[in-house]
């Protein structure tokens, strides 16, 4: 119940903030049609609609809930690194105190490979498709035909390895196809032909 409750209320108020975010997008564009990127509604409207001291205060706390956020996504990127990969299979005696040094050595490396995210993409939208398109391109056929595709005794007839197979393979896959403009273009994205590429491994693996 609990986390049902919690789980609602934050949806509801990504619901109420994604909404506030469409309606910024949708007055600059409406106020100024020709700006030469989406990403530069909020600046623009900022320069030249909010007083200084607000607007100094906004991006104040903009830079802040921003630090704030990546603090949180980088140690939760550490954290399930460490429990779902480092643990089980290279060390799977360590104690906490071994796994507070570990952690603290991924989250150096995980958080240069964000930066290198950062200068690598020329937007966050981007970066956003390119994350989405390789997650749904290697683990949504895997998750449904988990849960649909049983033998007779109720147990999935997913395995392991055709999970691993698909994040991988099919996951590069669409990542590549939305990351190379070329593709990007014939295609027009990757995740069809990667989740094409998914159904095929995890069926065929299985």
């Amino acid at each position: 119940r609990t986390a049902r409750t919690a789980f609602l209320t934050t949806a509801v108020l990504a619901v109420i903030m994604c909404s506030a975010s469409i309606m910024v997008g949708m007055a600059a564009y409406t106020l100024n049609p020709d700006l030469p990127r989406p990403d530069m509604a909020f600046p623009w409207l900022l320069n030249n609609w909010l007083h200084p001291i607000l607007a100094a205060l906004l991006i104040v706390t903009i830079v802040g809930a921003d630090m704030t956020v990546s603090a949180g996504l980088l140690n939760c990127g550490v954290t399930l690194l460490l429990m779902d990969v480092v643990r089980p299979l290279f060390k799977p005696n360590a104690d906490d105190k071994e796994l507070v040094k570990y952690a603290r050595i991924m989250t150096f490396f995980v958080g240069i490979g964000a930066v290198g995210v950062a200068f690598l993409f020329p937007t966050v939208l981007s970066a956003a498709l390119f994350g989405y398109t390789a997650t749904g391109s290697g683990l949504f056929i895997p998750l449904v035909l988990g849960l649909l595709w049983r033998d007779a005794n109720g147990k999935t007839c997913v395995t392991k390895n055709a999970a691993l197979s698909s994040l991988i393979l099919a996951g590069g896959i669409g990542a590549y196809i939305q990351y190379d403009a070329a593709l990007l273009q014939m295609f027009g994205g990757g995740i069809v032909p990667g989740l094409c590429v998914s159904l095929v491994l995890t069926v065929g693996v299985s």
